[in-house]
């Protein structure tokens, strides 16, 4: 029988917060670089996105070209037009 977690009305990337890569990966832009291929993604498959991560949330909102695919929902929470 296979086990699932529960997750008790959290949602589960919330386990994710708070985690820092390691200092070797730092600044290097490689979060930047899956942000880009994440988002060309979803827009080149008619997806929209929910940014969760305080990582993706930021780079979102410094990134203007990628607005329109952010959920509405997100849209309002970041402040995005």
């Amino acid at each position: 029988m296979r086990r699932t977690r529960r997750h008790h009305g959290r949602h589960p990337g919330d386990q994710q917060r708070g985690r820092k890569p390691p200092t070797a990966f730092e600044g290097r832009g490689i979060a930047s670089k899956l942000a880009v291929a994440a988002f060309t993604y979803a827009r080149e498959n008619d997806r929209k996105v929910i940014p969760i991560c305080p990582f993706m949330s930021g780079w979102v909102t410094k990134h203007p070209e990628w607005h329109d695919i952010v959920h509405d929902t997100y849209k309002t929470r970041l402040g995005l037009g």
